[in-house]
């Protein structure tokens, strides 16, 4: 997997537009403009894809995301079990968020998406799997795991329309950012809460 969610000027420089509803060299009320390294945000299932293919890589399957963002840990994040742990290795709806479910006795800066690697890596080397925005995942959703393959690979078929992202984003309280945690959206789905982090296939 990648070691960064991807950024703005990544999908801008294949695709010409940056569709990010916080898109660099923009500002929102007293915050500092959102930089080049920002994530990539505000694009559906089919341009996650879309981006992936166009680089010979591929969204993760949920088994292959959970793997590394755990990074060999058994907790309920990487950094451990505890909110407190959370500080420094992740940007979810904390204090910076102003929101009545946030965790106010966190403040990592920021109310939406921080810059890419801003924060600590897993013990893997990845940024970002706590918070920040959620990524796209390959699977289709089902409630649970049921009859997914025991291979680590995507869950495809029946297709329903609905996808999966993980991590949680800078918009989720801490147990929506858990290394577990799932959430459902349509394929065709735009959020500023969800972007994207590529896997390549070891040949």
């Amino acid at each position: 997997l990648a070691k960064h969610e991807v950024t703005q000027p990544q999908y801008e420089r294949l695709f010409g537009v940056n569709p990010s509803e916080y898109r660099l060299g923009t500002s929102r009320r007293n915050e500092a403009p959102w930089t080049p390294t920002h994530p990539l945000e505000s694009v559906s299932w089919f341009d996650a894809k879309r981006f992936c293919k166009r680089l010979d890589l591929r969204l993760p399957s949920e088994a292959e995301w959970e793997f590394a963002a755990r990074a060999g840990t058994k907790t309920r994040w990487w950094s451990g079990d505890e909110v407190a742990g959370l500080a420094g290795v992740g940007n979810l709806a904390d204090a910076s968020s102003k929101a009545a479910w946030s965790a106010k006795d966190l403040d990592d800066g920021y109310a939406t998406h921080a810059p890419v690697g801003r924060y600590a890596p897993n013990p893997f080397g990845l940024h970002d799997v706590i918070g920040n925005v959620a990524e796209w995942i390959d699977d289709v959703w089902f409630v649970g795991y049921e009859g997914a393959p025991s291979d680590g690979s995507a869950r495809l078929d029946p297709d329903p329309g609905f996808r999966v992202a993980r991590g949680g984003s800078y918009g989720s309280p801490p147990g929506d950012c858990r290394s577990a945690a799932r959430e459902a959206y349509a394929d065709t789905h735009k959020t500023p809460l969800i972007g994207v982090r590529p896997a390549r296939s070891i040949r």
